[in-house]
Formats: C-alpha cells, structure tokens, sequence
C-alpha cells in the first residue's frame, strides 16, 4: 500500500477516497471487511464505484490497510493534488 501510495497511484481514508471515486479516477475501491464505517457510507463508496466503473475489493485481515481507516482507493491514473 505504502509503495502504491508513494507512486501516486493510491489513496487511503474515507475523504481522499470518495473524492477520487467522485472525479472517476478511481480504479479499485478497497474496503476492508473489518473497517469501521457506518451502512450509508458503505453503500454511498460502492455506489460511487460502480458509478465510475471501479471494481469493488472486499478486504479481509489486511492490518495496513485497517490502520488507514479500512478504506482507500486504486488510481486509474495519477493527477497531481490541488
């Protein structure tokens, strides 16, 4: 993930990851199985993915992934941050 990440081809936490799934640069939606996010704003991240033609990865026992808020996102592509 840390690699990924510093590449510029990933984000983690709940904010950076709705906001590339809302722009469509999002690739592959990751939601750990364990991430401690409400219904509604499960539902609203996989809609959004689906939506914009992300994939959907349900992740279990990924600690990294869990102690970055237990979601974050692929990228299609890297877009420098504004």
């Amino acid at each position: 993930m840390e690699a990924v990440q510093a590449q510029g081809l990933g984000v983690s936490g709940l904010e950076e990851t709705r906001d590339v799934l809302t722009h469509g640069q999002g690739d592959v939606l990751l939601l750990a199985d364990e991430a401690s996010l409400d219904e509604q704003t499960r539902s609203d991240l996989v809609r959004l993915a689906t939506l914009s033609g992300a994939e959907v990865e349900i992740v279990k026992g990924h600690a990294a992934l869990q102690e970055m808020g237990g979601v974050g996102a692929l990228l299609r592509y890297h877009a420098p941050r504004v």
